[in-house]
């Protein structure tokens, strides 16, 4: 079976796929239309687009055979991929939440704090699956998986380091994020 006809037809699939799953969120929409589903079609559009033919890719490698290159290429891309679309969902929680929270209603004070806590805490979370993305990729690749490793252990002990030295700065930081959060 030829390779490229393989991949095409992944390809394809992965499209239609994503095409049959985003119609039945568009029909449910217009029937009865909420803000998560408008904020779904919004942020997931894309990102699905990607993720669904690599994964119609990736289950297609038991049928062809190919260099584990293209096994690690294929699994790091999965994985941006799918990192992609995690960021994508927070985006679109955060939407849904605004609109909960608008700052003209009877609690200005109390909605803009709950409006900053909600842009640290997606920030903090997009920052948290952005590194362990780059760790699972570096760690998936085993000629860079002991550069990968000494990168994060030297990113560790940098940070000690750092915590030491920066101890009344990192007190007012911790009190700061009391003080918002309370």
């Amino acid at each position: 079976m030829n390779i490229s006809l393989v991949i095409l037809g992944c390809i394809l699939l992965g499209f239609l796929t994503q095409w049959i799953l985003f119609m039945f969120i568009k029909f449910s929409h217009k029937r009865k239309p909420t803000v998560l589903k408008g904020q779904l079609l919004k942020h997931l559009k894309i990102p699905a687009k990607f993720l669904l033919p690599l994964l119609f890719i990736y289950s297609s490698f038991k049928f062809i055979e190919l260099d584990n290159f293209w096994y690690k290429i294929v699994e790091s891309l999965i994985i941006v991929s799918f990192s992609w679309i995690v960021i994508a969902l927070l985006n679109a929680g955060e939407e849904v939440i605004k609109e909960k929270f608008t700052v003209d209603g009877n609690h200005p004070t109390k909605e803009r704090k709950v409006l900053t806590q909600l842009s640290f805490m997606k920030s903090l979370s997009i920052v948290v699956i952005t590194i362990i993305a780059i760790a699972l990729i570096l760690w998936n690749i085993p000629a860079v998986r002991k550069l990968g490793t000494t990168i994060l252990t030297s990113a560790g002990i940098i940070g000690i380091i750092a915590g030491v030295a920066a101890q009344k700065s990192i007190a007012n930081l911790i009190i700061g994020f009391q003080i918002a959060f309370l």
